[in-house]
């Protein structure tokens, strides 16, 4: 990843990892789902550290690390601090199995099924 590399005007020279930390703590908001930006973190070849969220994306700890409580966000800020480079190929290959079109491909499929679960409940 060159040193110009950046997605939305956000510049990755110094950091190592993309995290979103807003449901671990006992409590807290929990959510459910990512936005979409994570590809996009993705493909400039920032891992992350996210919360365990039941529908997130199913991915090698080495492209996401899910996280269920604090110490263990601190834990895979370390690890991709120290395995940064080395995390980068398995970013790769996840990332060709989810490009845009094969997204849109799945979305296509699942709305194909859905029209035909509906079609078979209007009839």
């Amino acid at each position: 990843m060159s040193e110009e590399q950046h997605a939305d005007n956000v510049y990755f020279d110094d950091m190592y990892c993309a995290t979103a930390i807003y449901d671990i703590w006992p409590g807290g908001i929990k959510s459910i789902a990512a936005n979409n930006r994570l590809f996009r973190l993705l493909a400039d070849g920032m891992p992350l550290a996210f919360p365990d969220m039941p529908s997130l994306i199913k991915a090698p700890d080495t492209v996401i690390r899910k996280c269920k409580d604090p110490k263990e966000f601190i834990e895979a800020l370390s690890f991709f601090r120290h395995n940064f480079e080395k995390v980068q190929t398995d970013i790769e290959n996840f990332m060709v199995e989810h490009t845009v079109e094969k997204r849109k491909d799945q979305i296509m499929r699942l709305l194909t099924d859905l029209g035909v679960i509906l079609n078979k409940s209007n009839n």
